[in-house]
């Protein structure tokens, strides 16, 4: 199967869902999501396998982050998304030193607003989850991640 083109992570729900759009599947269920009867999960199986790997995410976002990559989104976060989230007035709680951090990479200040996000998004002034979590306070843009 050919590649169509190499996309980001960023962009691949909006990808994958035209693709399936195109292949007949229509986004008719709740909340905007696409609808699977039943007696045809094998069929959207397919179309979604199809979809993925005609739009394949580039190899380097898939790879794990180096140590220094890491240090870089840890960098990013603490000096633009943590001060981004506290001028909306949204708590981040304690931020873990740079080597503990680097030491357990499992700190994500976006998981830290969730429920402030939310509370935004359902009074209307954010349009979306993804848009509160990822488009308010955006993490490092590509360049500065992989450059």
């Amino acid at each position: 199967m050919a590649v169509v083109r190499l996309i980001t992570p960023q962009e691949s729900q909006e990808v994958w869902t035209a693709c399936l759009r195109d292949a007949g599947w229509d986004e008719s269920g709740p909340d905007e999501g696409i609808e699977i009867p039943p007696d045809q999960e094998e069929s959207f199986n397919l179309a979604y396998y199809v979809c993925t790997q005609q739009y394949p995410v580039e190899e380097k976002y898939t790879q794990p982050l180096t140590a220094d990559r890491l240090g870089v989104l840890y960098d990013w976060w603490v000096e633009h998304t943590v001060p981004c989230f506290e001028q909306r007035g949204w708590d981040v709680g304690e931020v873990p030193t740079r080597e503990v951090f680097l030491a357990n990479p499992q700190w994500l200040p976006a998981e830290q607003v969730v429920e402030q996000a939310q509370a935004e998004v359902e009074t209307g002034r954010i349009a979306s989850m993804d848009e509160a979590l990822y488009g308010v306070c955006p993490g490092p843009p590509e360049e500065v991640l992989y450059p």
